[in-house]
């Protein structure tokens, strides 16, 4: 009935607090009577704004993510974690973390780890990609560049990858920036993507910078 007279409502759903052993469970889907709940504020009809407190990917029922209208993943953030998690909500803090695992979508995609292998069966993809993050800004990607499309293997090369950034919201920003390689010509099997490096941007509304990485011969 509360719900129905809100303009937005707030609804969270948590494991419990566990450390090793006791975090043992035969089953990863997420607590049944918690995401029925969900579903029966979802039914009203109202904006939903799901707030996710978790240690590791459970298995999440369609409606959670598909009839909710932003997902707030805070996995466990310590004591003043509530803190953090009102303040981002509230806009006083404007997110810019990425999420550092690959979620499932179903069970039997679980390990799945965003490095897998080009012949792993993805069974139609996870839930969310390891390093999907939004802000309350807009964020857009252009003019990617690279100093060389061929290097000599016997030499001691690095490869210069840059990038701009520019901030075209109404809020200031923080971007993080993910460097990803795909190795095109390996005789052994491969990883699809590899993270290789990463940068955090400040951006003020309206504002652009040019994100530079060098990358080494290791690197590849």
């Amino acid at each position: 009935a509360a719900a129905r007279q809100a303009d937005i409502v707030v609804v969270l759903i948590a494991e419990r607090p566990y450390a090793e052993a006791p975090g043992d469970i035969p089953d990863i889907t997420f607590d049944y009577q918690q995401t029925d709940f969900l579903r029966q504020i979802q039914e009203t009809g109202k904006p939903v704004v799901l707030v996710i407190f978790e240690g590791r990917p459970r298995i999440l029922p369609p409606h959670v993510y598909s009839d909710s209208n932003a997902v707030l993943m805070s996995i466990y953030p310590g004591p003043d974690g509530g803190i953090a998690v009102a303040e981002t909500l509230f806009g006083v803090n404007n997110p810019s973390g990425r999420l550092p695992l690959t979620y499932p979508k179903y069970i039997n995609q679980v390990p799945y780890r965003y490095w897998h292998k080009a012949s792993f069966n993805t069974l139609g993809g996870p839930l969310w990609e390891f390093g999907t993050g939004l802000s309350y800004s807009q964020i857009q990607y252009s003019g990617l560049r690279v100093n060389a499309m061929t290097f000599r293997i016997d030499t001691n090369f690095t490869v210069t990858v840059q990038v701009d950034v520019a901030n075209t919201g109404e809020y200031a920003a923080q971007e993080t920036v993910l460097l990803f390689v795909e190795d095109n010509y390996r005789f052994l099997e491969k990883e699809v993507k590899l993270l290789k490096d990463w940068r955090k941007v400040p951006l003020a509304r309206g504002a652009k910078s040019t994100v530079s990485f060098d990358l080494p011969k290791d690197a590849f």
